[in-house]
């Protein structure tokens, strides 16, 4: 089953976190600060961070166990795509609109079958590149772009949506039952 996460939890970004750290380190990185009331001014829970900026649309994450994690979400796939065919209103509908259904509603299906399973990910954060080793190689953030280092992984704040989004599907405590009617409205929902 999943963990539970506290409710202050909820809707906070990884940059709203306060660590304590080196004297040294606390120097290296003063935009920290400014970063953090930066975000609490313009970011709030609904609104959308990739319009505003977010600091942490730039700190990357990678899961930390990405077999395990691959199986279970395997998994997920295997059971929703069993849900869907097991559908009668939906096998005997024409295959075009079968395949438009299922392009149009797939991850929203995923992720509730994620919640479903109760299927939690650990992640681990990519290194940033050194503003030493950025120094030393000369290197400008746009050469760094133009070689593809910084999409490495996903973007934290993404992430932590969709972490969000799980927290309280699984705070709901919802049925199995409900789990297949809300599939259902999902998936013959056309209207996007």
């Amino acid at each position: 089953m999943a963990t539970k996460i506290p409710a202050e939890k909820y809707g906070k970004c990884q940059c709203e976190t306060h660590h304590s750290k080196s004297i040294l380190y606390q120097i290296l990185h003063k935009e920290h600060a400014s970063e953090t009331k930066w975000h609490q001014q313009h970011c709030s829970p609904h609104s959308s961070t990739r319009s505003k900026g977010c600091p942490c649309l730039d700190r990357r994450v990678v899961l930390r166990t990405p077999e395990a994690t691959g199986r279970r979400a395997s998994e997920v796939l295997l059971k929703t795509s069993t849900f869907i065919r097991n559908l009668p209103s939906f096998y005997h509908m024409p295959w075009e609109d079968q395949f438009v259904l299922i392009q149009q509603n797939y991850t929203s299906l995923f992720v509730l079958g994620m919640a479903q399973e109760g299927v939690d990910f650990n992640l681990r954060e990519i290194p940033a590149t050194s503003l030493l080793k950025k120094i030393l190689l000369n290197q400008s953030s746009t050469a760094m772009n133009e070689l593809g280092l910084s999409s490495a992984g996903a973007s934290l704040a993404e992430i932590q949506k969709m972490k969000n989004l799980l927290w309280k599907f699984w705070d709901l405590d919802i049925s199995a039952k409900e789990y297949a009617y809300l599939k259902g409205i999902i998936l013959f929902n056309s209207g996007k």
